[in-house]
C-alpha cells in the first residue's frame, strides 16, 4: 500500500471521474458531505493522504473555499500550485504521524515564503516603530 502519487498538498488537480467525487467533513464514506465536485472541477490540495476505508483521501478546496476529503483515484495532477496556509504543511497527517515538515518541493517552497513575509512583517513594523518621533 504505497502513497498515492496522483496528489500533492499544494499542488492542483482536477476531478477525473465521470460522475464527480463526493467532499466529506472527514475522510471515509461515512462522513457528511460538504459538497460535490464535478468532473472536470479543478481543486487544490491542503492536507492528506488519509488511509480510510481502503482508500487514500485528501483534503481539497475548491474554486468556492468550500474544504473537504475526497478520495485518491478520483482525481489527476494538474498544473500548477496552490496556495495552502504554512500552518497546514506542518500539520498534514505526515507531518503529525512523524514529528516532521512534509519534504516535497513545493511544500518547503510554501514553507519558506510564509517564514519570509513573517520576517518582513516584522521588519516593517521595526523600521516604522523607529521612524516615529519621539515623545
Amino acid at each position: 500500500m504505497g502513497t498515492p502519487s496522483n496528489a500533492a498538498v499544494g499542488r492542483y488537480v482536477y476531478v477525473v471521474k465521470p460522475q464527480g467525487i463526493a467532499l466529506g467533513v472527514a475522510p471515509g464514506f461515512d462522513m457528511a458531505h460538504v459538497q460535490m465536485a464535478l468532473a472536470g472541477d479543478q481543486l487544490c490540495v491542503i492536507d492528506g493522504p488519509v488511509y480510510v476505508d481502503t482508500l487514500w483521501w485528501w483534503k481539497f478546496r475548491t474554486a468556492n473555499g468550500a474544504e473537504g476529503w475526497g478520495i485518491s483515484d478520483g482525481v489527476a495532477l494538474a498544473g500548477g500550485q496552490c496556495l495552502v496556509a504554512v500552518s497546514a504543511l506542518t500539520s498534514t497527517p505526515a507531518a503529525r504521524r512523524t514529528g516532521a515538515l512534509p519534504n516535497t518541493g513545493a511544500d518547503l517552497i510554501l514553507l519558506w515564503a510564509g517564514v519570509a513575509s513573517v520576517c518582513l512583517l516584522l521588519l516593517v513594523g521595526l523600521v516604522r516603530r523607529r521612524s516615529m518621533p519621539a515623545e
